[in-house]
C-alpha cells in the first residue's frame, strides 16, 4: 500500500505505519510500501502505542503521520549520544 492509498482510507486520521519497502534520498527517507498497523483520533495514543512495539521489536520501521499531509516528507537525523549495550 503506498501513502495516496492510506489516505484515502483512513482520511483526517493519525496512522501507525510500518515500511515494508524504503529508499533513501540524501537526507529524505521515503517508505514505499506501508502496512497500516492502527488508526488514532489522537497524537499521545498513537505514541504510546508505537513505544510499546518498538519495545518488542525495535528492528522494524514504525512511525506515525497524520493523514492530511499530502506527502511523507521524512528527514533522517543522525543520532548523536549515549547508548546502552546490550
Amino acid at each position: 500500500m503506498n501513502w495516496h492509498e492510506v489516505r484515502s482510507i483512513y482520511p483526517n486520521s493519525w496512522v501507525l505505519l510500518e515500511a515494508i519497502e524504503s529508499h533513501h534520498e540524501g537526507d529524505k527517507w521515503h517508505p514505499d510500501q506501508l502496512t497500516i498497523i492502527n488508526e488514532f483520533a489522537d497524537i499521545m495514543s498513537a505514541l504510546s502505542v508505537r513505544r510499546q512495539l518498538r519495545s518488542q521489536m525495535p528492528k522494524r520501521d514504525l512511525f506515525i503521520a497524520h493523514t492530511n499531509n499530502l506527502v511523507l516528507d521524512i528527514q533522517e537525523r543522525q543520532w548523536i549520544g549515549v547508548g546502552f549495550m546490550t
